[in-house]
């Protein structure tokens, strides 16, 4: 039992924020994320 895959959704989410600046609402970036994770 390890902790790899929330781990890993967390730099996911931490990555997308740092790159997040062209995003105006917040809804767009949540899309984004959850294409991003379900991937």
């Amino acid at each position: 039992f390890t902790n790899g895959k929330i781990e890993g959704i967390n730099n996911v989410v931490k990555h997308l924020k740092s790159n997040a600046y062209g995003f105006k609402l917040f809804d767009n970036f949540y899309k984004r994320l959850l294409l991003r994770i379900n991937s």
